[in-house]
């Protein structure tokens, strides 16, 4: 039986059900933050959909996206998660933060380079503080993102 989400990470990690709610828990927390932050950069309401969780090899997550559409979040020990913009949210996002509105017709047009470098500053900002307001605070002490 093939697992995937949450079941194939639980299996992968050995997790038992208890483990696996709290990690789903933990896991919506931060996207439901996630969302709070990207609205509160970009001054509006924003609806996050076609979320997903999966265990996918940094190749095949990576491949063939702008850097600045990935923000790794860890330790210097190691990376915990990584979380990918697709272009359409990257394209969105910068028009929004830009001229406070989104445009359909230009959802396909590439990002220039201060393009690029607003959806990682947003990004990055606004992940890392949904990381410490839900994940870090699950840590052990000394514990850091």
């Amino acid at each position: 039986m093939h697992k995937s989400g949450l079941l194939a990470l639980a299996d992968t990690y050995g997790l038992d059900r208890r483990e696996l709610q709290q990690l789903k828990l933990l896991a919506e927390g931060y996207f439901d933050a996630l969302r709070d932050q990207l609205a509160s950069c970009a001054g509006t309401s924003i609806r996050l959909s076609a979320l997903a969780q999966s265990i996918s090899s940094f190749k095949e997550i990576c491949a063939g996206v702008p850097i600045c559409q990935l923000v790794f979040l860890g330790s210097n020990t190691g990376v915990a998660a990584l979380v990918k913009v697709d272009a359409a949210f990257a394209r969105s996002l910068v028009d929004y933060v830009i001229s406070g509105k989104t445009s359909p017709q230009d959802a396909s047009r590439g990002l220039t380079t201060v393009e690029e470098y607003l959806v990682s500053n947003t990004m990055v900002t606004a992940c890392t503080r949904s990381a410490t307001s839900t994940l870090a605070a699950q840590l052990n002490p000394g514990g850091e993102l």
